[in-house]
């Protein structure tokens, strides 16, 4: 096992690999972007095992605001997993960069000490809009990195590399798309990539 970084926001664009369509309420897209956006909020980066209700912190964002894009409220390529704290700051405000075309590591870095740093102008409004440098979410990630750390370097300690697995790991309740049934899937190949078909073919790892 090698040690993970908490809160890393990627260095490429996130390739999508679902496409459901045909659902009748964007709800119904949910369990698609957990296992899409891997069980985080795109926008800081929390994971639902960091949260005590998981993923029921979490919900459907449209990046394209449905009162700016109502034709766009149910298609996929519009829809991201966010927690309910970004999605309270975001609302209807437009535009934000597309996670899917921009790579969010190019423009947003988080500090060793939980604090965020903007890259670039893009950056500065992101942080701007969606309050990532409030001062509460900058003591909990300095509280969450020492305490990963912590355990990290006690690894040697059952006890303490069973917490570390139990935070940086998957969340228990994967979704099994296979039994989904959308009215068509335009990337039914990313079945086989789901975590939990992944799980069962004994590829997913302990931490990511």
């Amino acid at each position: 096992m090698i040690p993970i970084e908490p809160l890393p926001y990627p260095d490429r664009p996130h390739p999508r690999k679902h496409g459901p369509v045909g659902y009748s309420d964007a709800g119904s897209f949910k369990p698609w972007l957990r296992d899409e956006f891997e069980f985080r909020c795109v926008f800081c980066r929390l994971r639902e095992t960091w949260s005590p209700h998981g993923s029921d912190s979490f919900s459907v964002e449209h990046l394209h605001p449905r009162v700016r894009a109502p034709e766009r409220e149910l298609d996929y390529e519009n829809l991201l997993y966010a927690c309910l704290r970004c999605k309270s700051h975001k609302l209807d405000q437009w535009p934000v960069m597309d996670p899917c075309r921009i790579a969010y590591g190019k423009h947003l870095r988080i500090r060793d000490d939980g604090t965020i740093e903007a890259l670039t102008v893009s950056g500065r409004r992101m942080i701007r809009l969606l309050h990532l440098d409030d001062p509460e979410m900058n003591r909990f990630r300095g509280r969450l990195f020492r305490l990963i750390h912590h355990l990290w370097n006690d690894r040697e300690n059952e006890a303490a590399i069973a917490l570390y697995r139990e935070l940086m790991g998957y969340p228990t309740n994967l979704p099994d798309l296979s039994a989904l049934r959308p009215r068509e899937n335009t990337r039914p190949e990313g079945l086989r990539q789901s975590h939990r078909a992944r799980m069962a073919r004994g590829e997913l790892p302990d931490v990511y």
